[in-house]
């Protein structure tokens, strides 16, 4: 179905994701893609529900120079943009996968 074209092998972060940080029991992991877009995947292991929050500086894949497009790809939805100036947050629920595709 759709999730699966989305959610390909590449973009699920399955190989070559690169660890960035642990905060709030939540890890956070970026990946770049094929055609320059970057991957990020936020990953809740804690038994409870937790907030998370994607800011550009902790990605060293990402330009701060840039705006960024965003896509989840788990909701099969577009999520706004990301920038310098801006975060990403939202909650996740207890050993839930939130991954955004972003591009330029």
């Amino acid at each position: 179905g759709l999730v699966g074209s989305e959610m390909c092998k590449e973009t699920a972060l399955g190989q070559g994701a690169e660890y960035i940080k642990s905060a709030n029991g939540i890890d956070y992991y970026q990946k770049d893609l094929a055609n320059g877009d970057v991957a990020i995947a936020v990953v809740n292991l804690s038994d409870n529900s937790a907030t998370y929050t994607i800011s550009m500086t902790d990605y060293d894949a990402l330009d701060p120079s840039t705006s960024y497009s965003v896509r989840d790809l788990i909701g099969q939805k577009d999520a706004g943009t990301l920038s310098a100036s801006s975060s990403l947050t939202g909650s996740l629920a207890a050993h839930g996968t939130f991954v955004v595709r972003l591009k330029k």
